[in-house]
């Protein structure tokens, strides 16, 4: 294993949250020193680096990419995670999403400004992140199944 490989699955592992480049697909703490453009760096959080390469590939720029563990109870937590997006989509592009994901509407402008999830159970301790690790390689494979082409055809057509 390189140590390019070694840091990513450090980072995702460990649930730390880094600015990433979506473009080269590297982890990028100093972006003094970063060659690619600063439009490709997105904040990530470690286990969610692979929706927001996905998305990138189907042409939707995420700005963001975050989850939150809303405790309710000492030590019981919900599951949240946030995608907002760098550009707003005129229409629903990855059609009907999996259970608990959705799309959040900007109320001004009418249309899709993030995806988000919100998991209805709670979860003890480190089940919480095994639950934040199982979402993602969930809506990963579905993002898998989206055809890049299709997807980018949609959002030309639709203005965006």
């Amino acid at each position: 294993m390189s140590q390019k490989d070694t840091s990513i699955t450090l980072i995702e592992n460990t649930f730390i949250r880094e600015p990433y480049c979506v473009h080269c697909k590297q982890w990028t703490r100093n972006l003094t020193t970063h060659d690619c453009p600063i439009k490709h760096i997105v904040t990530v959080d470690g286990p969610l680096r692979g929706i927001v390469d996905r998305l990138y590939n189907l042409g939707i720029q995420p700005a963001e990419a975050t989850y939150d563990l809303n405790c309710f109870d000492f030590n019981v937590y919900c599951v949240k995670i946030h995608i907002p997006l760098n550009q707003q989509l005129n229409c629903e592009v990855l059609g009907d999403l999996p259970a608990g994901w959705y799309y959040g509407w900007d109320e001004e402008t009418d249309k899709i400004c993030m995806l988000g999830y919100l998991d209805f159970e709670c979860y003890v301790g480190a089940r919480a992140k095994e639950r934040v690790r199982a979402v993602a390689r969930k809506f990963e494979k579905f993002l898998s199944k989206k055809d890049p082409a299709a997807v980018k055809a949609m959002l030309l057509l639709t203005g965006v």
